[in-house]
């Protein structure tokens, strides 16, 4: 009854009831935990997108570091061949004028370097061989593929065996794949200097 009669009191004097106090910040609450969750999210997928390109960029950076790796190692085996005091160079000259090459082989390891420019792509099931010329024929050094006609570069292993002197022409031909006497045209040819 209390609260009853103090409403009577407040009418008959003309007062106003007293108001329920409102927090300000209480309509603010109620929209803080939506907020700090929708920025959270913002950030976590902002995170997770940064994160892929990251992974991303990781992987291509280490396929990049292999591929240079893997070149690291031919450039140093090219580079092994360049420094025997054995060294024979074979300048070869092409049917095409623009075509050269040349080989450079070290007969106390049997390994060959070869350095060709401007000849044209080798065909789909065709590769071009490297023949030495041993006490008057042919036998095949290596097989190698050309996609661009800019400067390349083979290491062959293995050599057939005989010392620098009977070795005396090597030429490069395009030929089928698999093929153990050259059949097709001559590209490069050259001798040793003696």
């Amino acid at each position: 009854m209390q609260v009853q009669s103090t409403e009577l009191w407040n009418i008959v004097t003309n007062e106003a009831p007293s108001p329920t106090p409102v927090h300000p910040d209480s309509s603010k609450r109620r929209w803080l935990f939506p907020g700090i969750t929708v920025v959270v999210l913002i950030m976590i997928i902002g995170f997770s997108m940064y994160v892929t390109k990251m992974m991303s960029t990781l992987e291509a950076q280490n396929r990049q570091l292999s591929a240079l790796g893997g070149e690291l190692i031919r450039k140093d085996a090219m580079l092994s061949i360049l420094a025997s005091s054995q060294l024979r160079i074979t300048p070869l000259k092409g049917a095409a004028p623009e075509a050269y090459g040349n080989v450079l082989w070290d007969p106390e390891r049997r390994t060959v370097l070869l350095q060709i420019s401007h000849l044209p792509q080798s065909l789909h099931e065709q590769d071009y061989h490297l023949w030495a010329v041993m006490d008057g024929r042919q036998v095949s050094v290596g097989a190698f593929s050309v996609e661009s006609n800019e400067n390349h570069f083979y290491k062959f292993d293995v050599v057939p065996p005989g010392s620098g002197n009977t070795i005396s022409d090597f030429s490069v031909t395009l030929e089928p794949r698999g093929v153990s006497q050259p059949t097709g045209a001559v590209y490069l040819a050259g001798s040793p200097r003696m």
